[in-house]
């Protein structure tokens, strides 16, 4: 797996990630406390995934900061994914500030079949 970072004019975001290997595929887990559903893109284009989020600054109703140490950001950033994946079959979901995206491997690229020795 390669990872790509780029910014198409967003600020850059440290996305630590975990990668399994199962027997029905991967699953990559992407650390995200902070960071709402509905703001996270996950999309997959030919042989990358890519993962973004735009955040909206939230109103402070009551009181202002004297501090503050807790950063999200902006980003846009794509892994090269394994040739044994079914790209049709992705999956994601968020649970408890970690976004989980399921890629289950093609098992129509993985052909056993005998050889016959002349």
């Amino acid at each position: 797996m390669r990872y790509n970072n780029y910014n198409a004019g967003a600020s850059s975001a440290h996305l630590p990630l975990n990668v399994l290997k199962g027997e029905q595929g991967y699953r990559y887990e992407f650390l995200m406390p902070g960071y709402d559903r509905a703001g996270i893109e996950v999309s997959v284009d030919q042989d990358k995934l890519i993962i973004q989020s735009k955040l909206q600054e939230q109103e402070v109703t009551k009181g202002s900061y004297s501090q503050r140490q807790f950063r999200t950001k902006d980003f846009k950033k794509q892994f090269s994914l394994p040739e044994d994946v079914d790209l049709n079959a992705v999956q994601a979901q968020m649970q408890s500030g970690v976004l989980i995206v399921d890629l289950p491997f093609d098992t129509s690229k993985h052909i056993v079949r005998q050889i016959n020795v002349n």
